[in-house]
């Protein structure tokens, strides 16, 4: 009978070790709060660093090299009371390339209205099919957004299982939430959680998502066999990511991509062809046209 469960537990305990999809690094600051007790503030960045690490968010397996690498930074700005918050969260998930030692980042974004009750060591939970919480409800919703941008760099369309998620962590979060965090909603800014599913699922954002696979895959995952090759593929992406932005102007999911691909085309496309560079240039200065002197880089050969 002890044998039974022990060999019960190996099992269990191998089962969650594949199943867990990150690794994360939790940052929390609160540089601003009087009521709060440091120790919940300490004890606020380790569960969530165990949340993200410890919970099984998908069946699939994912070797330790597998993994998607991610790091929050959590900043509290306002202390509404000494267990309610309103915080900026930066999310940066990177994804390994193929044959290679480069890591490159799947999503970096800020979300800068973000409210949540906090008590020291209260759980959190996976709200993929119930809310229990507004905290545990946002970084639920994130693993799930983050799968589905990884998802997107491996196959076509790959994330969609894990953005119909999010979508459903986004439906069920009760109006007297919405009523505080906007961002849950149609009405919050137009860079909100809200608008990030909204954006992935619109059919008008198709090609971008395609472009992902074609970015990745065929370009980064290549590199190291025919950069050239690879290149050209990734040029396709980012052309592809163009048309959405003329589509769909404004777009979240367009200030994702430069967000999240700024330094890492730059650094690419400044060692490539004279057409390559012109093409690039042209394109993502156009796209991200606050950061547009940023790619003047591409053109000074490397």
């Amino acid at each position: 009978m002890h044998k039974f469960i022990i060999v019960l537990s190996v099992l269990f305990f191998a089962q969650n070790l594949f199943a867990q999809e990150f690794i994360a690094k939790v940052k929390v600051t609160a540089p601003n709060t009087n009521e709060a007790d440091a120790a919940t503030i300490k004890n606020l960045e380790q569960v969530v660093e165990e949340f993200y690490n410890n919970t099984s968010f998908t069946n699939n397996q994912f070797d330790q090299f597998e993994k998607i690498g991610l790091s929050v930074q959590l900043n509290i700005v306002e202390e509404v009371t000494a267990t309610k918050f309103r915080a900026d969260v930066a999310i940066q998930a990177i994804r390994p390339v193929y044959g290679s030692q480069y890591e490159t980042p799947v999503i970096s974004h800020a979300d800068k209205r973000l409210y949540f009750e906090f008590e020291q060591f209260q759980p959190l939970q996976n709200s993929k099919d119930v809310y229990t919480d507004a905290l545990s409800a946002a970084l639920s919703f994130y693993a799930y957004t983050i799968l589905g941008f990884d998802g997107d760099s491996f196959a076509p369309l790959g994330g969609q299982e894990h953005f119909l998620t999010a979508q459903n962590i986004i439906n069920s979060i009760p109006p007297n939430i919405t009523g505080i965090d906007k961002e849950w909603t149609s009405l919050g800014n137009r860079k909100g959680r809200y608008w990030i599913v909204e954006n992935v699922l619109n059919p008008k954002v198709r090609p971008y998502r395609e472009a992902m696979y074609e970015y990745h895959i065929r370009g980064l995952d290549v590199m190291h066999k025919d950069s050239n090759k690879a290149k050209e593929s990734m040029m396709t992406a980012i052309k592809k990511v163009s048309d959405v932005n003329r589509s769909y102007p404004n777009s979240i999911i367009v200030q994702i991509f430069t967000q999240s691909k700024r330094e890492e085309i730059i650094d690419i496309f400044k060692r490539s062809t004279q057409n390559q560079q012109g093409t690039v240039y042209a394109l993502m200065s156009r796209m991200d046209a606050a950061n547009a002197s940023k790619y003047r880089a591409v053109r000074n050969r490397g």
